[in-house]
């Protein structure tokens, strides 16, 4: 029979072991904003809603590190997480090719 301190060692890596494999299986899906699911719809609204803005002329309401304006390139490019999904790849595509339906002028990322 084992010590009682092995034992509770033992459950106890386990119960962490598990822990982390569900975390990290966890965070592999759909992009995650404060703890809920997007649908593609529910970006491309609001997509519609800022290239609607940028055709009018208005200016990006983000700003960079600097406290300056983005550019609506800038603005564009920094769009989505920093390891791209198959989500944020097919949004990208759904913002170029909105943007050139529109006429507007092409993205620095969207020239590949």
């Amino acid at each position: 029979m084992k010590p009682f301190f092995a034992w509770y060692g033992s459950l106890l890596l386990g119960v962490l072991g598990l822990l982390g494999t569900g975390l990290s299986v966890g965070c592999m899906g759909r992009i995650n904003v404060v703890g809920k699911d997007l649908p593609d719809r529910e970006y491309r609204a609001s997509y519609d809603l800022l290239i609607d803005r940028e055709k009018r002329g208005l200016v990006p309401e983000g700003r960079d590190e600097n406290k300056r304006i983005y550019t609506w390139d800038k603005f564009w490019c920094t769009i989505g997480p920093a390891i791209p999904t198959p989500q944020s790849r097919r949004l990208k595509r759904y913002i170029i090719e909105r943007r050139r339906a529109l006429g507007l002028p092409e993205l620095s990322y969207g020239r590949d």
